[in-house]
């Protein structure tokens, strides 16, 4: 599917069922986390899914293009259009990667503490 009207350039692939054992293998296969669901009704079962989103979700959709019937291969074209893989912004301080409010190492937080009490005495 493509991504959320806030987010039409992120392709989303979500496998969500009340089987869990399935949702396991493929949390396994995707190396990704499996997340509960929201039960629609209180005596439904309890759904599970494991969500792709971003490149991986692109790649993986382009995989499986050819193998969709018509009508789901213009849904992939659909989100894949436009899409463009944009890099993750270099690590700095020793994290693994960026997060949008900046680094979370230790001494950026510490510092960034620093700075906000300083900014707070100072008003």
């Amino acid at each position: 599917m493509a991504g959320s009207p806030s987010s039409p350039n992120n392709p989303i692939v979500i496998v969500s069922m009340t089987d869990l054992d399935v949702i396991e293998r493929v949390a396994a296969l995707w190396d990704r986390k499996i997340q509960v669901g929201r039960r629609q009704i209180a005596h439904h079962k309890q759904p599970w899914y494991v969500r792709l989103q971003g490149s991986p979700a692109a790649k993986m959709m382009h995989e499986l293009r050819p193998y969709m019937s018509k009508r789901r291969q213009a849904q992939i074209d659909s989100a894949l259009n436009g899409f463009v893989a944009r890099p993750r912004q270099p690590a700095r301080c020793g994290t693994t990667h960026m997060y949008k409010k900046g680094c979370r190492c230790e001494a950026c937080c510490q510092a960034k503490r620093q700075e906000y009490i300083r900014l707070n005495i100072a008003a």
